[in-house]
């Protein structure tokens, strides 16, 4: 394994137990204005999607009214209740915690009771295709899930990282991961559970590189593969991870680290992402100047 080439500092050492080095362990979706951590998620955001919506999440911080589910919010819950779900059994939980999952993030969404029976199975049928497929393709003796992973002194990872504040870190959570101890590799799975197949969307994403480079930073060489749900079906999609996707993923982050130090954060009001189905900030910004047409077409 090249870890030169692969930006990791070989002054450090270098343990083979993800998320033991340092005793970092990354919370989720913390700010990074405070944190110094950057999450592939804030970095779609920030350089992807909407740098704005990025403002309002942690810079401006409004009160909002929270509202209550509805099927707008559907799509996005049964995503939420499966990977909750499929962790609690990975876990060694009891099949219950299937249901126990949909009934705190799914049923309170469904408005109109003559559908429940069928989002249900549905929800039962997605959670079952993953487990089963994690089954036949995954060592359960070498598998971890919801592995959080930091990645300490980012400026040193890449030349183009080289003059941000050596504060910043790269972290974030993997949905699975397996190490193999004997052979130095791993197989990250992410789970995605959506209406339809989002290939492009999947392999744009910055989401493969963190991870990809996570593992090396820990002492595994990746392989990394999206797993879509869809209804029941399963589609594997694997995502190469040469050279170039981590250079990409360096000046992606960059973009995204210079948005935050320099407090610039443009409007991209053209995409999917902007309406009320989807950004929770809508009515503190394009909402109060314009119709909620809710018009949102993109599954999460």
């Amino acid at each position: 394994m090249t870890k030169i080439w692969m930006g990791v500092n070989p002054d450090v050492e270098v343990n083979n137990v993800l998320g033991d080095e340092l005793g970092l362990i990354s919370t989720p979706w913390s700010n990074p204005l405070t944190s110094y951590e950057l999450h592939h998620s804030q970095i779609e955001s920030l350089v992807g999607l909407c740098a704005k919506k990025f403002e309002w999440e942690f810079i401006i911080q409004p009160q909002v009214a929270p509202k209550p589910p509805g099927m707008n919010d559907l799509a996005l819950n049964m995503g939420i209740a499966a990977h909750q779900a499929v962790h609690d059994i990975l876990k060694g939980g009891e099949t219950a915690k299937i249901d126990e999952a949909y009934d705190r993030w799914v049923l309170p969404c469904i408005t109109d009771p003559t559908k429940e029976e069928k989002i249900h199975d549905e929800y039962q049928l997605n959670v079952f295709s993953a487990l089963d497929w994690i089954g036949n393709n995954l060592n359960y003796s070498q598998i971890s899930s919801e592995q959080p992973f930091v990645i300490p002194a980012a400026h040193k990872l890449s030349p183009v990282l080289a003059d941000i504040d050596p504060r910043w870190k790269l972290a974030g959570s993997m949905d699975i991961i397996q190490l193999d101890d004997a052979n130095g590799r791993s197989k990250i799975v992410d789970l995605k559970f959506r209406g339809r197949s989002q290939y492009a969307r999947n392999k744009a994403s910055s989401q493969a590189a963190m991870y990809g480079l996570a593992s090396f930073y820990y002492g595994y060489e990746p392989e990394f593969t999206y797993l879509e749900v869809i209804k029941g079906k399963v589609i594997e999609q694997k995502v190469d991870l040469p050279a170039g996707k981590y250079d990409w993923l360096y000046i992606k982050a960059r973009q995204a680290i210079s948005n935050i130090e320099t407090g610039v954060y443009p409007l991209s009001p053209s995409g999917w992402w902007c309406s009320s189905r989807y950004c929770k900030w809508w009515s503190n910004c394009r909402g109060k100047y314009e119709p909620d047409t809710d018009e949102g077409n993109e599954d999460l």
